[in-house]
C-alpha cells in the first residue's frame, strides 16, 4: 500500500504532500491541474521512469518545474508498506544530469544509495514487481482502463506473453531452432571434408614413409660413424701440423731478431766511427757548461720580463693620460669655451638691454595709463547711456520741459534731439579711439612684462658665469700638466723598448749556444751508451745462431708439405661426410613432418567423427527443448488464463450489479485472446461491439483486477488515471458504485485520477482536490476533502 508521496519541483508541483490511506484514493480537478503529474511522480519514484518517459512524449528535463518560476532541480519521494514493513524511494534529478540520486529505505534504515539501478533493483525485488508489469497490470495510464481490448486482434497474445515474460521462452525457443539448423550446416560440412579425404591411401602413405625414414636413419648412422673416425685422424693431424708451425714460426722470428743484431751492431760500429772525435771529452764538463749556459738564458729570460712588465704598465699609464687628454680636448675645453662664449654674449645683450629702459618704471606708466583709459571709457558710456535716456524722454514727452516746466516746442524738441544725437556719435567715435589706445597700451605691457621675463632669464644664465671661467682656467691647467706627463711617459717608453730589444738579441744568443751544448752532450751520451751496448749485442746474437741451430735439427727427417696434403685429405673427407649426413638428416626431417602431418590428418578425420557424432546428439537434444519450451509456453498461457477466469468468476457478482450477465473470461478466439460476458443463458458473447458502456467498462476493470492479483499478488494496488472515457452518465455512475461499494474485497488500494464530479461518490478512502491558475501559470494548489 502507497502511504504518502511528495513532491518538490516537479512539473507544476512546488512543494506537495499527499497522504493516502486504504480503499479507494481520487484525485480531482480540471485537466491540467498536475493529477497525472502524481502518477508519474509515484511510477518514477520506485522505478526511475514512466510511461510518459518510456513514449518519449516527455522528456526528463520536462519534469523539472519550468512555470511560474524555472528550477534546476526536482525531487520525489514515495512510502509504501509491504509485509508490515514501511519503505521509502526518494529521486532527485538535476537539468542536464538526469537522476543524480536514488535512495531507498526500510523502516527508516537506508538500504541503497546513490546507484540509480541498484535501488531499481531491489524496489523490485521488495514488491515483487518490475516496471513492466506495474505500468500494465497496475497501472491504467489515462483513457486506456480498456487497454486490453483496444489491442488489435490478432497482437493480444503476443503483448500478454510479453506481460508473462512468455515471450522469451518464443525468442529462445526461435534461437535453438536457428541453432538446431547451425548445427546441421556444420555437420554436413565436416561429413563432405571426411568424405573427401582418402583414409586408405593415407594409411599406405604412412607405412612407406615409416620404412623410407628407418633406412635413411641406418644410413645417416653408418656415415656418422666414419664422420668420427676421419675427424679423430684430421684432428690429431692438425695438433701435429700446428705444433711444426708454431716451431717454425719461432725460427723465423729468432733469425729476424738476429739479422736485427746484426744490423745493430754495424749501425753500432758507424756511429762510433763518426762520434770518435768525442772520446776525448768528459760528459761531467759538459754538463757543466750547458747547466751555465742555461742559467745565463734564465737570467735574460727574467730580466726580459720585468722590462715588459714595466713597458707594459708605462703603456697602461700613458693610455690612460691620452685617454683623459683626449676626453678634456673633444668634451670639456671645447664645451666649456662654448658654454663661456655664450654666457658673455648673453652678458653683453643683458647690460646693453638693461641700460636702454627702465622696465619697472615703464611697467608703472602703463599701469596707470590702462587705468585712465579704463576709467575715461566707462565715463563716456555713461555719458552715452543718459544721452540715449534723454532723448527716449525727449520723443515720449509734452509741450513742457519735465525738470524746469518751460514750454517746449517741437522745433525745439527736435534741435535738442539733433543736438544729443550729435553728442552721442561724439562720445562713440571717443570710445572707439580709446579702445585703439587701450589695446595699442595692452600690447605695448605685454612687450614689457616678455622683455622683464628675458630679463630674469638672462640674470639665471648669469649666475654661473663665474663658476664657468674659473672651472675653465682649471681645466686648461690640468690639461697642460697631463700634456707635460704624457711626454715625461713616451720618453721612458722609448728607452724601456730599447732595453727589450737589447735583452731579447743577449737572450737568444745564450739561449743558441745552450742548444749547441745540449746537442754535444747528448751525443756523448750516445756515444758512450753505444760503446757500451756494442759487446752486449755481439753475445746476445752469438746465443741466437745457436738456437736456431738448435731448433733447423728438429725439423730433419720431417716431409712437412706431406703431413699438410694428408690434412687437406682429411678435411675434405670430413666436409663430404658431413654434408652427405645433413643431407640424409633435412631429408629425415621432411619426411618426419610428412608423416606427423598424415597422422594429423588420421586423427582429425577420427575428431571429426566424434564431433559428428557428439553434433546430432546435440541437435536432438535442442530439438526436445525447443518442444519442451512450446509445451511450456502453452500450459503457461492456459494456467494463465484458468487463472484469470477463475478469478473474475469470483469478483464478477461483487464487480457486476445485474443479472443479465452472470460471468466473465478470457477465451481463445481464432488463436488470439477476447473477453466474453456469460448470458443467463450461459452462452458467451464477446463484449467489443456488443455491450454498454457501463457494462464494457466493468468487464475492463474485472480483467485489470485480474490480471493484477493473477501477475502481482503481492501489490493490490490499483491506478486508474480518467478511467470515465467514452462513458455516459450511468456508466459513470455504475463505475462509481463499483469502485465504492464492490472493489474493495479485492484490491486494498485504488488510486482513481479524474475531472468528473460525480466519481467523487468512489470515495472510500483519501479525497484530494487540484487546481491551478494556468492562465497566470500558477502552481498547482492542493485541498483534501475526504
Amino acid at each position: 500500500m502507497i502511504s504518502k508521496v511528495r513532491l518538490t519541483n516537479w512539473r507544476s508541483h512546488a512543494n506537495s504532500e499527499l497522504i493516502f490511506s486504504s480503499g479507494t484514493n481520487a484525485l480531482l480537478g480540471n485537466m491540467g491541474a498536475g493529477k497525472t503529474s502524481i502518477l508519474d511522480a509515484i511510477c518514477f519514484s520506485l522505478f526511475g521512469t514512466c510511461p510518459n518517459l518510456q513514449s518519449k512524449k516527455l522528456k526528463l528535463d520536462e519534469m523539472i518545474m519550468k512555470k511560474p518560476i524555472e528550477r534546476d532541480k526536482a525531487e520525489v519521494e514515495v512510502h509504501f508498506q509491504v509485509d508490515n514493513n514501511v519503505y521509502s524511494v526518494k529521486r532527485v534529478i538535476e537539468k542536464g544530469r538526469g537522476t543524480t540520486y536514488s535512495e531507498l529505505r526500510e523502516n527508516g534504515k537506508l538500504l541503497e544509495a546513490p546507484s540509480t539501478q541498484r535501488v531499481n533493483e531491489l524496489v523490485s525485488k521488495v514488491m515483487k514487481v518490475d516496471y513492466d508489469l506495474f505500468s500494465k497490470a497496475i497501472y491504467s495510464e489515462q483513457n486506456a482502463l480498456d487497454y486490453f481490448l483496444t489491442i488489435p486482434r490478432g497482437q493480444r497474445m503476443k503483448k500478454i506473453d510479453e506481460l508473462l515474460m512468455i515471450d522469451k521462452f518464443e525468442k529462445v525457443r526461435s534461437n535453438v531452432t536457428s541453432l538446431v539448423n547451425r548445427i546441421a550446416e556444420k555437420k554436413v560440412g565436416k561429413e563432405s571434408v571426411i568424405e573427401h579425404m582418402d583414409l586408405e591411401k593415407t594409411q599406405r602413405n604412412i607405412a612407406e614413409l615409416l620404412a623410407s625414414i628407418n633406412t635413411m636413419t641406418e644410413q645417416r648412422q653408418s656415415l656418422l660413424n666414419e664422420l668420427g673416425t676421419v675427424s679423430a685422424d684430421k684432428s690429431r693431424m692438425e695438433k701435429e701440423i700446428v705444433r711444426l708451425s708454431e716451431i717454425r714460426k719461432q725460427l723465423e722470428i729468432i733469425k729476424r731478431q738476429e739479422s736485427g743484431l746484426s744490423s745493430a751492431i754495424n749501425e753500432t760500429n758507424r756511429t762510433l766511427t763518426n762520434l770518435q772525435n768525442l772520446e776525448n771529452m768528459s760528459s761531467k764538463n759538459v754538463e757543466k757548461n750547458v747547466n751555465e749556459l742555461k742559467r745565463l738564458a734564465k737570467s735574460f729570460e727574467e730580466m726580459l720580463t720585468e722590462k715588459n712588465k714595466s713597458y707594459l704598465k708605462l703603456q697602461e699609464q700613458n693610455a690612460k693620460i691620452q685617454s683623459e687628454i683626449t676626453l678634456i680636448e673633444k668634451e670639456k675645453l671645447s664645451k666649456l669655451e662654448k658654454e663661456l662664449k655664450e654666457k658673455a654674449r648673453i652678458k653683453a645683450e643683458f647690460d646693453g638691454f638693461k641700460s636702454e629702459i627702465n622696465i619697472s618704471t615703464k611697467l608703472k606708466e602703463k599701469q596707470e595709463l590702462m587705468q585712465s583709459i579704463i576709467s575715461e571709457v566707462e565715463a563716456s558710456k555713461a555719458r552715452l547711456q543718459d544721452l540715449s535716456d534723454s532723448i527716449e524722454q525727449l520723443s515720449v514727452i509734452g509741450g513742457k520741459c519735465p525738470i524746469c516746466e518751460a514750454k517746449l516746442s517741437a522745433v525745439k524738441k527736435k534741435m535738442l534731439i539733433k543736438q544729443k544725437r550729435m553728442r552721442i556719435g561724439a562720445l562713440k567715435s571717443h570710445i572707439e579711439d580709446l579702445a585703439k589706445r587701450k589695446k595699442i597700451n595692452e600690447k605695448e605691457f605685454s612687450d614689457l612684462i616678455d622683455a622683464a621675463r628675458k630679463l630674469d632669464l638672462m640674470a639665471k644664465d648669469l649666475e654661473n658665469f663665474d663658476a664657468i671661467r674659473s672651472e675653465l682656467e682649471n681645466t686648461k691647467n690640468i690639461y697642460s700638466v697631463l700634456n707635460d706627463n704624457g711626454k715625461k711617459i713616451a720618453k721612458e717608453l722609448e728607452a724601456v723598448r730599447n732595453d727589450i730589444e737589447s735583452l731579447k738579441e743577449k737572450y737568444k744568443g745564450a739561449t743558441n749556444e745552450s742548444q749547441k751544448a745540449d746537442m754535444v752532450f747528448y751525443k756523448l751520451l750516445d756515444y758512450e751508451e753505444k760503446k757500451a751496448r756494442l759487446s752486449s749485442l755481439v753475445a746476445e746474437r752469438e746465443a741466437m745462431m745457436k738456437h736456431v741451430a738448435e731448433i733447423e735439427n728438429v725439423f730433419q727427417g720431417v716431409e712437412f708439405e706431406r703431413q699438410e696434403k694428408m690434412f687437406t685429405e682429411l678435411a675434405a673427407r670430413e666436409k663430404e661426410l658431413a654434408a652427405k649426413a645433413s643431407g640424409l638428416t633435412d631429408l629425415i626431417k621432411e619426411k618426419t613432418a610428412r608423416l606427423q602431418e598424415l597422422q594429423g590428418l588420421v586423427e582429425n578425420a577420427a575428431k571429426e567423427k566424434e564431433y559428428i557424432a557428439k553434433l546430432d546428439n546435440i541437435s536432438m537434444e535442442l530439438k526436445i527443448f525447443a518442444k519442451a519450451l512450446e509445451e511450456t509456453q502453452l500450459e503457461l498461457r492456459k494456467e494463465f488464463i484458468a487463472a484469470v477466469n477463475f478469478t473474475m468468476s469470483e469478483m464478477w457478482t461483487a464487480l457486476y450489479p445485474y443479472q443479465d450477465f452472470t460471468g466473465a473470461k478470457l477465451a481463445v478466439d481464432e488463436g488470439d485472446y477476447v473477453l466474453q460476458l456469460q448470458e443467463k443463458s450461459g452462452r458467451f458473447m464477446n463484449v467489443e461491439g456488443v455491450v454498454s458502456g457501463g457494462e464494457r467498462s466493468i468487464a475492463a476493470l474485472a480483467l485489470r483486477i485480474a490480471f493484477s492479483l493473477v501477475l502481482a499478488p503481492n501489490v493490490r494496488v490499483l491506478i486508474l488515471d480518467e478511467p470515465t472515457a467514452n462513458l455516459d452518465a450511468n456508466a459513470i455512475n455504475m463505475l462509481a458504485m463499483t469502485l465504492r461499494e464492490r472493489i474493495n474485497d479485492f484490491i486494498d488500494q485504488c488510486f482513481l485520477i479524474t475531472h468528473q464530479s460525480e466519481m467523487e461518490e468512489a470515495i472510500t478512502g483519501v479525497g484530494y482536490i487540484l487546481e491551478r491558475d494556468k492562465k497566470n501559470d500558477g502552481e498547482t494548489r492542493i485541498e483534501q476533502i475526504f
